[in-house]
């Protein structure tokens, strides 16, 4: 009926934007799940019809563990993503992660798959829609520092410490922290480009910042990445200042852009409260899982 081969190759585009349409809507799709982000590793594994049209496939990314599995809607409900799940597991205890997790929106085809067979849920998480078409842009917040690409060296130092501080995790991972220069090295390597916003204290020492990834793959689309303020300064409005200042630079200096696309952990109630003060729509919730494949050394 099919025949699963590891490829290399890269002729999945379509099915993975046919997957991310079903999945992501209204959310525009792209094909970013089938590149490897620098410093990681993919193996692939595609399902192919008689015809030799792929029909499906599955995604392990080492060494975080990250799964995908997609399945053309008419090949559903036949044993084929189960076969794919087979294969990532195989590969997974071959090449060491101790645990696999995959996410889906809840309620979808996708979530009740990982219900199916994952051990756990491991947190879920809320998609927000703003649409900046017709939205004026505020006026300009002179006391931030803004860039566009990697942080200018003056203030390098103080933005890596305050990554870290907040621990920023590299995307697709939960439990390491990643240092500036491989987040930066990171995004170059998938040709994106951040849009990054900044407050400083009174002796320049950095105490919240925002960021928005502009990628080639999504054209009109851009997305909010990670808003965080330091401790100290918490409590003073300076989230929802910070995200406020980013829609306005976006509208003036990028008009190109469409649509604004953020997720935040449903459990995180402040940064909820500021997307929805400022406009952004809640379209989806996904929900991420997680499967133990072998005991701790």
């Amino acid at each position: 009926m099919w025949k699963i081969v590891e490829e290399a190759g890269n002729d999945l585009a379509d099915l993975c934007r046919t997957a991310d349409a079903e999945v992501y809507d209204p959310r525009p799709p792209d094909a970013r799940s089938l590149r490897a982000r620098h410093g990681e590793s993919q193996r692939r594994w595609v399902a192919r019809a008689a015809d030799n049209t792929p029909i499906g496939y599955a995604t392990l990314t080492l060494p975080s563990g990250k799964l995908r599995i997609v399945v053309r809607a008419d090949w559903r409900r036949r044993g084929l993503g189960s076969e794919l799940m087979q294969w990532v597991r195989a590969a997974a205890l071959a090449d060491g992660p101790a645990t696999v997790y995959g996410r889906a929106a809840e309620h979808s085809a996708g979530h009740g798959f990982l219900v199916a067979r994952f051990d756990r849920p491991r947190g879920a998480e809320e998609w927000s829609l703003l649409d900046l078409r017709g939205r004026a842009a505020g006026p300009s917040d002179d006391s931030l520092a803004g860039w566009f690409g990697p942080c200018p060296t003056a203030l390098r130092e103080s933005f890596a410490q305050a990554h870290r501080m907040l621990e920023i995790p590299p995307r697709g991972t939960s439990s390491m922290t990643a240092s500036l220069g491989l987040l930066e090295e990171r995004a170059a390597f998938a040709g994106e480009r951040w849009l990054t916003l900044c407050a400083r204290d009174q002796a320049g020492v950095i105490t919240g910042f925002t960021q928005v990834t502009l990628s080639p793959t999504t054209p009109g689309v851009a997305e909010q990445e990670f808003t965080g303020v330091l401790p100290a300064a918490r409590g003073r409005g300076l989230g929802t200042r910070l995200k406020d200042a980013m829609l306005s630079v976006l509208i003036r200096e990028h008009p190109e852009i469409r649509y604004l696309v953020t997720q935040s952990a449903a459990d995180n109630t402040p940064m909820l409260a500021i997307n929805r003060r400022l406009g952004f729509q809640v379209f989806q919730r996904q929900v991420a899982w997680e499967s133990r494949l072998m005991s701790p050394a």
